[in-house]
């Protein structure tokens, strides 16, 4: 039919159900019959250079005050945060990531579609700026995209060449100049994130009762990845039967950074739950001395060792996964094969 006027939103699936056929329509509608409510839940990555204040941002968004020793992040540190709007309870993960080159890499991993993308640069490079936008434009598709200029006390006379960013990324809301340190601009910057967080699209996209109940199962679970056979039984449990409603269910619970999950038929199998999960088994063999040692020649035989639990604390993966993760490193050019038994990692060259 045509979808003129802006009437009830739910008379339109989401776009990705419209691909998988008729089937898939026809299942979303009859998931949306029982009780539904909207999502009002959204993921928030904040990128840039290691040092840029991505900690310190976030810390000045929820309130906490600034630390001049802030430390570096290592990895990914995960924040929730949440608003009101009128009677609505936003919620919002804050993803922030650690800026040293080499975690670079592993980003790709969780940056995903249908978010909002905070940059904060605190240099007067231009190409700085279009390094982080192509890799926010290859990964977020047309997610909005906030540009922070921070540290505008120790360096006033920062400015990027606005229109022609603008112009090149149309995904950009709009720049602020901040300064973490001194609590400048901060609150407008607030003020335009908030707004600009109401109007990510499948903000307003309502789920079925039972889509949340899958949803916080999975939040309540302590296990770092289930297999994809774990995730069928318990869409099962809770009358999510058929297989459309599921993949869906899985693209949204990726882009809300619930789990994390990739569609290639080599990673199929395993949804992980903590994303660190992935990201410590991934530095682990991109730091290993051993590896080093042999000049980045990754055979499958040195994975017991480079993915052994050493310290407490240390996540524990199990040989049947360390497929998955060669396999996530091959997907984004971290490794590549030489064999049916060894994988070659460049960057130890």
């Amino acid at each position: 039919g045509a979808m003129g006027g802006s009437g009830n939103p739910l008379e339109k699936p989401p776009i990705e159900i419209v691909k998988q056929g008729r089937e898939a329509v026809i299942n979303y509608f009859k998931s949306l019959e029982g009780e539904k409510k909207p999502l009002n839940e959204v993921k928030v990555l904040l990128v840039g250079d290691g040092e840029a204040g991505k900690t310190s941002l976030l810390k000045r968004l929820l309130g906490e005050g600034f630390d001049g020793n802030e430390h570096q992040t290592q990895g990914i540190n995960i924040k929730k945060w949440g608003f009101k709007d009128k009677d609505k309870e936003i919620k919002v993960n804050f993803w922030d990531f650690g800026g040293q080159e080499i975690m670079h890499a592993t980003h790709q991993f969780f940056l995903s579609k249908r978010s909002l993308y905070i940059l904060v640069l605190d240099s007067r490079r231009d190409e700085k700026a279009e390094y982080w936008l192509k890799h926010i434009r290859s990964f977020g598709g047309d997610s909005p995209v906030l540009v922070a200029l921070n540290k505008i006390d120790e360096n006033p006379s920062f400015e990027l060449n606005r229109k022609f960013l603008q112009e090149k990324y149309p995904s950009i809301k709009g720049f602020f100049r901040i300064s973490c340190k001194e609590d400048r601009g901060i609150e407008g910057f607030s003020q335009k994130l908030k707004k600009e967080l109401l109007k990510v699209e499948h903000m307003q996209i309502e789920w079925a009762k039972s889509w949340f109940e899958v949803k916080t199962k999975l939040e309540k679970m302590s296990c770092n990845f289930i297999t994809y056979e774990e995730y069928r039984n318990i869409c099962l449990e809770e009358n999510v039967g058929d297989k459309s409603s599921q993949n869906t269910l899985v693209d949204f619970l990726n882009d809300l950074g619930v789990i994390v999950h990739f569609k290639d038929i080599s990673l199929l199998d395993t949804h992980v739950l903590e994303p660190k999960w992935i990201t410590e088994g991934v530095y682990k063999i991109i730091n290993s001395e051993i590896l080093a040692k042999k000049k980045g020649v990754l055979r499958f035989s040195m994975l017991d060792e480079i993915l052994e639990q050493k310290k407490e604390g240390d996540y524990y993966y199990p040989p049947e996964r360390y497929g998955y993760i060669i396999n996530l490193m091959k997907k984004f050019e971290l490794c590549y094969s030489i064999d049916e038994e060894t994988v070659l990692l460049p960057d130890l060259l």
